[in-house]
């Protein structure tokens, strides 16, 4: 016979349960993908209502817009609460678009389904009975934004700029590990013109395609193809082309093959880790561009374009912040975490850079972005659960 204590645990556990997967499987019924603004905004406006009926606290809900990206913060505005150290759960209700049937969700004993069920609806379901639960006695303050996936530019990196807490907390799908590393980006196009000329005679041009080519290889011997898993930096191309291109109806043809190529360019993604900064990364890709330009001579071009970067996410481990999450997660757990760092990026990066700490934390997930999305139940109680000792604890 159980004893009552563990009997009510249980309780609870399925009560919270189960609010959690009607509460992710109601979010993930809005179609809220990067071109549906009216979908996006309607999300937030069930959050923010979900909230007014379910949490005892009174609390603020502010909107924050930025080039037609709408934010919600939510907070409890009392001064005595307020005097705490504040800890923002921050998640974005933004999904990769999909067909229509994706939109429609279902569970089983297992898992969640649908589209946005791990990235990040499960986190966001999370995050708001968290606020239920904590609003009343703790400084716990919600960020839900509307364009993660398309780099947050217009959701978090704004809100950064006003937002100033203690630590920030994310319910990303992490499959159980607490991640308080992410890699940098840098995406930039490099492109080669040449003369060009006739190909029965190659020795009287370069190639566009070759020199390209040769400073790309150039550029792995500083940033690794890999072709294993490491916390090391890393290149990639995304798109290539070059030649004798034409567009017909749609699709990319090959022209005349005749020629020596006049031009040739790449998309490629660079993923730094925090050993190595963007500045540095730049001048390394501007000095062998530099040397390949000396090397073959006038009549030629080549140019880097369109740069953009991505924060690294840097939470040092030996913080007060990532060891309570450490005990947290133990507690909730009976073992130590596995602490890592990961080779994407999040919304975290906007408060790293400012010196916020930011520990993501969240569900096992597979095929997210994908046909087949699905959250594991379990691990989701357990994110709760981590992050609700977290609170609890916090002075």
């Amino acid at each position: 016979m159980a004893l009552v204590g563990e009997s009510m645990v249980k309780n609870v556990d399925n009560i919270i349960k189960e609010k959690l997967v009607d509460l992710t499987e109601a979010l993930i019924r809005f179609k809220s993908d990067k071109d549906t603004p009216d979908e996006r905004k309607k999300c937030l406006d069930y959050i923010e209502g979900y909230l007014r009926k379910g949490c005892k606290a009174q609390f603020k809900a502010e909107r924050i817009e930025s080039n037609g990206i709408l934010s919600l913060y939510i907070y409890n505005p009392d001064a005595k609460i307020r005097k705490q150290k504040e800890i923002l759960l921050a998640g974005h209700i933004d999904v990769i678009g999909a067909r229509p049937e994706e939109f429609v969700p279902r569970h089983d004993k297992v898992n969640v389904y649908g589209r946005g069920s791990g990235d990040m609806k499960s986190g966001v379901a999370v995050m708001l009975e968290l606020f239920i639960k904590h609003a009343e006695k703790k400084n716990i303050s919600l960020l839900l934004t509307g364009d993660e996936e398309i780099g947050g530019m217009n959701g978090t990196n704004v809100a950064a700029e006003k937002i100033k807490p203690s630590v920030v907390l994310i319910p990303e799908p992490t499959d159980s590990f607490l991640v308080i590393k992410e890699k940098g980006g840098i995406w930039v196009d490099i492109s080669v013109d040449g003369p060009g000329g006739h190909a029965s005679r190659p020795w009287i041009a370069r190639n566009a395609i070759d020199v390209l080519t040769e400073i790309i290889t150039e550029m792995r011997k500083h940033f690794l193809t890999a072709r294993k898993e490491g916390w090391v930096d890393t290149l990639s191309i995304g798109a290539f082309e070059g030649g004798s291109l034409d567009v017909k109806e749609g699709r990319v043809v090959k022209g005349a093959g005749n020629v020596i190529a006049k031009h040739a360019s790449a998309r490629v993604d660079i993923r730094l880790t925090e050993k190595t900064s963007h500045d540095k990364a730049y001048r390394i890709i501007d000095r062998i561009l530099a040397a390949k330009l000396k090397e073959i001579g006038p009549g030629y071009r080549i140019e880097k374009s369109g740069a953009t970067w991505v924060e690294h996410l840097n939470t040092p481990e030996n913080l007060p912040e990532v060891k309570g999450m450490a005990r947290a997660y133990e507690k909730a757990f009976g073992k130590k975490p596995k602490i890592v760092g990961e080779h994407g990026a999040s919304d975290g990066r906007f408060f790293s850079s400012k010196g916020i700490p930011a520990i993501l934390f969240g569900c096992v997930s597979v095929g997210y972005h994908s046909t087949d999305e699905r959250a594991e139940i379990e691990s989701i109680l357990k994110c709760f659960e981590v992050m609700d000792n977290y609170i609890s604890a916090a002075k």
